[in-house]
């Protein structure tokens, strides 16, 4: 008597634990002055499961540190740790400043692996923000005396592979005068997204500042910006995986025996690389003979 046994597929489909947490920089340690103060020399500044550069001498600081800072009457140097905003996105308490001259300013995953970032919510530093209004030393404030000068102040983010090989750039704009019409000019005094997901997987985010009063070490415009919720939730959510393709039961016309089934293809996750899915049998069907 011939004898048939039916295994029947019930997928179960799941995202490894591979998104990275977000940082939203609560989770740092903070001095007396209210900003992180590491020891002297090259250290990382964790948070969430990100690792953010900073190199610390005496009298000077490039990199990455956190703040909770929110007096807003403060000016120049002394306004170099406060956001634009007085605080952090959706009035959180604390948040990231970074400071690009010189040094890098890189993020990277705890875990080590690649990742594609979902993005980060950025705005100006408050002695920037003064200084593209008001002007710094001897300039004129962003857009000149007539307001009609094409001036911006950008940060570019480039995405690196595990080799440290260029992958992508992507620019975003915290200070644009360029309109013809100069009521659409505009300095950024609040938290906007900042999307990194066109980047793709990346081992490296590395942040730099631009304008278009020099760049680099010849940039007059004071070289930090402010950042919170790097890879949280953004314009878009989290979207699970979903069947495209699926599999068929599989009839065993012996007993024992085996047989390989390819899930090549059978889901697709519309926002995170298909093979970070994974597939389990949950459940069989022997029917009765």
């Amino acid at each position: 008597m011939r004898k048939l046994l039916s295994l029947t597929f019930s997928l179960f489909l799941a995202v490894m634990a591979f998104a990275q947490d977000p940082a939203t920089f609560e989770d740092v340690p903070l001095g007396s002055g209210g900003i992180w103060q590491p020891p002297v020399g090259e250290n990382e500044m964790p948070s969430g499961g990100w690792l953010f550069t900073n190199y610390t001498q005496y009298g000077y600081w490039g990199g990455f540190t956190a703040s909770n800072r929110t007096d807003l009457s403060q000016s120049g140097l002394d306004a170099q740790y406060t956001a634009a905003t007085g605080c952090g996105y959706d009035g959180s308490t604390q948040y990231a400043v970074a400071y690009t001259m010189g040094v890098q300013t890189e993020v990277s995953a705890a875990d080590g692996q690649l990742h594609t970032v979902t993005g980060c919510y950025v705005t100006n530093n408050l002695w920037t923000y003064q200084d593209i209004l008001l002007g710094g030393y001897g300039e004129l404030p962003y857009g000149g005396t007539t307001g009609n000068d094409p001036d911006w102040f950008k940060v570019t983010a480039t995405g690196k592979n595990a080799s440290g090989q260029t992958v992508g750039t992507l620019d975003f704009y915290l200070a644009d005068y360029r309109f013809a019409n100069n009521e659409e000019d505009y300095v950024l005094d609040t938290w906007e997204w900042f999307d990194l997901s066109p980047l793709g997987d990346v081992a490296i985010i590395s942040f730099s500042l631009s304008s278009s009063r020099g760049s680099g070490y010849n940039m007059i415009t004071p070289a930090y910006f402010c950042m919170d919720n790097f890879n949280g939730g953004g314009a878009a959510p989290d979207l699970p995986p979903y069947i495209v393709n699926p599999v068929s039961d599989v009839v065993f016309d012996e007993y024992p025996q085996t047989q390989q089934v390819n899930l090549n293809g059978v889901a697709t996750d519309p926002d995170d690389p298909d093979e970070n899915i994974t597939y389990s049998i949950s459940a069989t069907r022997i029917p009765r003979l």
